[in-house]
């Protein structure tokens, strides 16, 4: 569950709302449950909501090394 991508979007959404709702009641308990909960999800759920965008990055990362290394070769 906690590998989901579905699970930690919920949460981020959840998050969002206790945020507007902390402002439209203006609830200090819903806004503290709000930043918690995203705090959470940022520093356990961005491996698995960021994995993609990390994959890719780190593989254009390699490429581009690569090149640079090849160039370096060829000098």
């Amino acid at each position: 569950m906690l590998s989901s991508k579905g699970f930690w979007s919920l949460c981020l959404l959840l998050a969002v709302s206790l945020f507007l709702a902390s402002l439209i009641k203006q609830d200090l308990w819903l806004l503290l449950a709000a930043g918690s909960l995203a705090t959470v999800t940022y520093f356990i759920g961005d491996d698995v909501l960021f994995a993609e965008y990390n994959k890719k990055r780190e593989a254009k990362r390699a490429r581009l090394q690569k090149a640079f290394d090849n160039r370096r070769k060829m000098r």
